[in-house]
């Protein structure tokens, strides 16, 4: 079996890190398979030194960029006798149905996002053309554009050898106490993301724990200013903690958090950071989005709070932190075994299986 990955994001977020996980997964399972990802950003400088990623995609997205980065990716597809391209996003899909033609590979296709699941004429020809569809959402397996085509669950790959419990630092460096309650939160900071709505339950948490602390991961951005004028007018100010972005450090801040906080989708739908954050055996607090009761299994009942509001969201977090904390985090750590690269590269092979080979 040999397997081309398809994605065009130009950053590690997104819908970058689930395909590279994925392939990933499928190379300790014994498969040849590739990642192809877009030249010229800083992805490329993070993942250069990883010797079955390759710069395959054109960051230009005009249509001569395209047909070069189709005929490259068709002579690629030959030299390899790839027997799948799977497409990541819209413009892969694309990318890969030109690549697979005349060569016996098939298509397989992600939807990472609601709004890429389209129902136009353009859409329904390049489903037509897919032999078997995946989703990264559970709730997106009753769409009503791909429900008839059968489509499979494939969940966020998880790398436990990267995201586990351990030792942290970052108390140290931030000068936390030990025994301080560490409210955390992660996500991009742009309007839309829940960061008002993490910081209002933080100030209702803190009314309890006025020593509590929140923790936020997060790139700093025009938003910030605003988000710092309704931590004041809360209250809270002096007890938030910017962190920036995180990248070889973000597990590290992971296992700082006595819980993470969960507001809103980012702009990949498969709720990543829930499991990372439970792999470390952090207990993650979420509003009720859809898909993340798939991700929770049977913890949904106690990490989802009843309602998408501050006051309900605080209630399961207190709820979490007051409760068995180390027996939680045991089974928040046992839950995404289920997302574990052995258990991704079986949910791949026998999508893969399942449709005709060479």
């Amino acid at each position: 079996m040999r397997a081309l990955h398809l994605a065009s994001a130009d950053r590690w977020t997104g819908a970058a890190a689930p395909a590279f996980f994925e392939v990933a997964a499928l190379r300790a399972a014994g498969v040849d398979a590739i990642y192809g990802f877009v030249r010229g950003y800083t992805l490329q400088q993070r993942i250069a030194p990883v010797d079955w990623a390759f710069p395959l995609i054109a960051r230009r997205q005009d249509p001569i960029s395209f047909m070069r980065t189709a005929w490259g990716l068709r002579a690629l597809v030959r030299e390899r006798q790839i027997d799948v391209i799977h497409a990541h996003l819209t413009h892969d899909h694309a990318l890969a149905l030109w690549a697979a033609r005349g060569s016996g590979a098939r298509v397989v296709r992600t939807f990472h996002a609601t709004r890429a699941i389209r129902d136009d004429l353009i859409s329904r020809r390049t489903l037509s053309r897919t032999s078997a569809i995946c989703v990264i959402n559970a709730s997106f397996l009753d769409n009503p554009v791909i429900a008839k085509r059968s489509p499979v669950f494939t969940p966020p790959p998880i790398d436990h050898s990267l995201f586990s419990p351990g030792p942290e630092t970052v108390r140290a460096e931030r000068g936390i106490d030990a025994g301080t309650t560490v409210v955390g939160f992660i996500g991009k900071m742009v309007p839309g993301r829940g960061f008002d709505h993490a910081i209002s339950t933080f100030a209702l948490l803190a009314k309890a724990d006025p020593a509590a602390r929140l923790l936020v991961v997060a790139k700093w951005g025009p938003h910030r200013d605003s988000l710092d004028a309704l931590a004041a007018g809360l209250g809270v100010a002096d007890r938030v903690i910017w962190a920036g972005y995180q990248d070889d450090a973000l597990v590290a801040h992971f296992r700082t958090m006595s819980v993470m906080l969960f507001t809103a989708a980012g702009s990949d739908e498969g709720h990543r950071a829930i499991a990372e954050a439970m792999a470390c055996g952090v207990p993650v607090a979420s509003y009720p989005l859809p898909g993340v009761g798939a991700i929770a299994g049977p913890l949904a009942g106690r990490i989802v709070s009843a309602e998408s509001t501050p006051e309900s969201l605080a209630a399961t977090a207190s709820s979490l932190l007051g409760g068995d904390v180390p027996g939680l985090a045991r089974l928040c750590v046992e839950r995404t075994r289920e997302f574990g690269l052995e258990p991704t590269a079986r949910r791949l092979l026998e999508v893969y299986e399942g449709v005709p080979g060479r």
